[in-house]
């Protein structure tokens, strides 16, 4: 079976465009002094710098899907499945059924042992 890793890693660097383009238009809207009572008080420096640092860990996470680190398949998994409960279902989706896949699993090291078991008696 084919791995589908790279569906992922297309699914996780558009999350992390959404991720900065989000910050980066909260940060535009941190000025105007209605946006100052939706947001809680929070400058829009702050949530601009946090959803950056959000988009280097979802990269982080790309290369290491790339250098099929095992530590990565589990983020992104995690990371997938949180965009599953928002906005982001289809690709939370996506990401889910690029990591799932047999060919994907293998790659990292899961299922390895899959022969077929002599049950003959």
């Amino acid at each position: 079976m084919k791995n589908r890793i790279g569906v992922t890693i297309g699914v996780l660097r558009i999350c992390a465009f959404l991720t900065v383009a989000t910050g980066v238009l909260l940060f535009i809207l941190a000025g105007d002094p209605e946006m100052t009572d939706v947001l809680g008080g929070a400058s829009g420096g702050f949530i601009a710098v946090m959803c950056a640092v959000f988009a280097l860990l979802i990269e982080a996470t790309v290369w290491g899907l790339k250098k099929r680190k095992f530590w990565a398949w589990v983020v992104g998994l995690c990371l997938c499945a949180v965009y599953t409960l928002s906005v982001l279902l289809p690709l939370g989706a996506l990401g889910l059924w690029g990591l799932l896949a047999s060919g994907s699993r293998r790659d990292f090291g899961l299922g390895i042992n899959e022969s077929p078991v002599n049950v003959a008696t």
